[in-house]
């Protein structure tokens, strides 16, 4: 189903007068979350000739029939394109004509033309790629490659990234080389390791870079929330999770939302705010319109900014606000206990899948009740239905009196004491604490497939399904990871930073395990063929899903092993109906160590979970869901 016509296209455009310079970057924001990346390139096409033009005088252009005629031939010229690159033709520079339109163009050099196009195409890659951290990387980069098969070659994107790297593989000390000759360069294994973007040792690490990227982030933060606001935020995310923060201010608003050079601080606002609003996820809108209007948006900007992407939600369809649902929770022993590949798993499926769902309010009920049935006798499981069906209800209740009753505290164990596998509440606790941190680090692995305002609210909803025996180990604020850096005083989120005070020791050990998680996904030569492909679609893409995605975040296996990442990353392709990523990532479980039967169990539950949701579609219907 076509989305963007010549009328919405014209109406896009034109009937957000506060948006005349960035209607495109909102509209390609909330196409992305949405999940509509074909709609991106008449869109592109339109922008590359509509920016070109004067603005109006009034809004009579919304039925100028030569305006509409443009949107209509920057929709053919689209689609002609795709079937160019389709068949390996190098793509010409779009056609611009000037006969008959009824507003005048701002440039009469083709120089200027083309660096306006240029500043377009730089600006669209730019806020797909920022759109990562609110709503995942496959739906970015599902955008990203689209984008690439209808720009003009002249525009397309360089191997040279826009931002500075914080890495430079084969900045080798001339000491660790220990031969060279037909076969290549042998390096000291003490000194150098090899990964996928190069050799690299603590000299390859650029340590002022990181500080002006954390300087950067730190700002940023501090821009959108302003006064105690952003202490108060920063505290909540390390009580919740310390690695959540960490993850976010070291990876997301370091390296990725606080770079202005191609889109300003008020623009990135604007188009964080466009990807809020249809995931439903009003505590992070909230925050974010207040923190577009410190960076100096307009009220009636933002109006307009929530006006279109309405517009563009009610166009997509299936983008529903909740007001009533059947609970997953209700399918606890179900899900426990239907798929036997899964039985030490299936709460790490199903909490990933509903997070993506944006289901928070259930995770921590499957939280609870899957401290209570890990601990249940196998025999007790197979014979006492009725006993499972109770045990679940009773934990619905008792989360949901907690949720109510603040002066209630959540018992570590409710099941009765014969009925435990294990003879003393030590043991237990130790089994609890690790499905905790398990449960706990799902959601912080999937803030890279899902968003990070999705990752958040479970995180926080999590903290009402555990007892505070286990919510006690976050309140030291010490993460799992080991932090890059060595904080003194207060300049920055984390305290002081100088080149010194990063540790370039760990952040060479984690891109070599980043790296070898990479190839360990996709193996073979397709490691190589997905990075080309990445970095030929935006080279800020690559480095940035290696540099901060897979080495700091997915490879780290200390809590969650590589299969249960790839069950948990499976989760949540499922329901965004992103079959490339889901291909790639169901053959990566499989190089994991996964078998088969488990990766088909994760599909059937998921699939369950969104029939249970009731309004989860996918384009090409269920059938079309890859399985091995």
């Amino acid at each position: 189903m076509s989305i963007l016509t010549a009328e919405r296209l014209v109406r896009l455009a034109y009937n957000y007068p506060n948006l005349h310079n960035t209607w495109y970057l909102i509209a390609t924001a909330c196409l992305t979350i949405v999940n509509q990346p074909q709609e991106i390139p008449k869109l592109y096409h339109f922008a590359l000739r509509q920016q070109l033009l004067n603005a109006p005088a009034d809004d009579s252009i919304l039925t100028d029939k030569q305006m509409l005629q443009l949107a209509q031939d920057s929709i053919n010229s689209a689609n002609k394109y795709l079937d160019l690159t389709a068949v390996g033709v190098n793509l010409p520079d779009l056609l611009v004509y000037t006969q008959n339109l009824p507003l005048k163009f701002k440039y009469s050099r083709s120089e200027d033309i083309h660096a306006t196009q240029d500043t377009i195409t730089c600006r669209i890659r730019e806020v797909i790629l920022k759109s990562i951290a609110l709503g995942g990387l496959p739906k970015a980069i599902n955008a990203l490659m689209i984008l690439k098969t209808v720009t003009p070659a002249s525009l397309k994107a360089g191997v040279i990234p826009e931002r500075n790297l914080i890495v430079h593989p084969g900045h080798i000390p001339s000491n660790s080389i220990v031969s060279e000759d037909v076969d290549g360069t042998s390096f000291e294994q003490s000194t150098t390791t090899d990964t996928i973007d190069g050799p690299i040792s603590k000299q390859s690490i650029d340590t002022r870079q990181i500080k002006k990227d954390l300087v950067r982030g730190s700002k940023m933060w501090n821009s959108i929330y302003t006064n105690k606001i952003n202490t108060r935020i920063k505290q909540q995310m390390l009580t919740a999770y310390p690695d959540l923060w960490y993850f976010a201010y070291h990876h997301v608003y370091a390296p990725l939302l606080s770079y202005t050079d191609i889109l300003s601080g008020k623009e990135t606002s604007m188009c964080v705010v466009a990807c809020l609003i249809p995931q439903d996820v009003n505590p992070q809108l909230k925050g974010h319109l207040r923190g577009a209007l410190n960076n100096g948006a307009t009220r009636k900007e933002l109006d307009e900014v929530r006006n279109l992407a309405f517009d563009i939600c009610d166009w997509s369809g299936g983008v529903n606000w909740k007001g009533g649902k059947e609970g997953v929770a209700k399918l606890l022993v179900k899900l426990a206990y239907s798929y036997p590949e899964l039985s030490n798993t299936w709460y790490l499926v199903a909490i990933a899948c509903i997070s993506q769902l944006n289901l928070p309010e259930d995770v921590p009920i499957i939280c609870y009740f899957a401290l209570q049935q890990e601990l249940l006798q196998q025999q007790l499981e197979v014979q006492d239905n009725s006993y499972l069906l109770q045990l679940a209800q009773d934990c619905i209740d008792s989360v949901e009196k907690h949720q109510n009753d603040s002066n209630f505290q959540l018992p570590e164990i409710i099941i009765k004491p014969e009925y435990s596998k294990y003879s003393t509440p030590d043991e237990a606790r130790k089994v609890q604490q690790n499905i905790i941190d398990q449960i706990r680090e799902v959601i912080l692995k999937i803030s890279v497939m899902i968003g990070m305002p999705k990752s958040i609210n479970a995180m926080a909803a999590l903290k009402s399904g555990t007892p505070s025996t286990f919510t006690a180990t976050t309140s030291s604020a010490i993460p799992h990871r080991p932090s890059m850096i060595r904080p003194e005083a207060t300049p920055t989120p984390s305290g002081t930073v100088t080149p010194e005070s990063i540790d370039t020791g760990l952040l060479s050990h984690e891109l070599t395990r980043g790296s070898d998680f990479w190839n360990s996904i996709y193996s073979n030569k397709i490691n190589q063929r997905i990075k080309s492909q990445l970095l030929d679609a935006y080279p800020d893409l690559w480095y940035y899903i290696y540099h901060h995605v897979y080495s700091p975040l997915l490879s780290f296996t200390d809590i969650l092993p590589g299969k249960e990442t790839s069950f948990s990353a499976i989760a949540c392709m499922i329901p965004q109906d992103v079959n490339p990523q889901l291909k790639g990532h169901l053959r990566g479980a499989l190089n994991n160590g996964a078998t088969r039967e488990e990766i088909n169990s994760v599909r059937a539950l998921v699939i369950e979970i969104c029939e249970c949701k009731g309004d989860v579609t996918w384009k090409q219907g269920k059938e079309s869901i890859p399985q091995l």
